[in-house]
């Protein structure tokens, strides 16, 4: 498995952005309330504007992804 350098790199750049984003997803929120001095509901919010970012791009970019790899080269 780690002989095909594509799928060695694949996997570790996977693996990086999943430990930044479960990282930042559980630190976050603390620093939003106590370094920032934000309230429970103001922090709340702030992470709701990067859900509402995924939840609204995710669509057009799973496209542009399968349109980009089954287009012809």
């Amino acid at each position: 498995m780690f002989r095909n350098r594509v799928l060695s790199v694949s996997l570790c750049m996977s693996v990086l952005l999943f430990a930044v984003l479960l990282g930042t997803s559980l630190v976050l929120p603390f620093i939003l309330t106590r370094a920032a001095g934000f309230s429970m509901i103001g922090a709340g919010l702030v992470l709701s504007a990067r859900l509402a970012a995924t939840a609204i791009l995710g669509t057009p970019s799973g496209t542009l992804a399968e349109v980009s790899v089954l287009a012809p080269s």
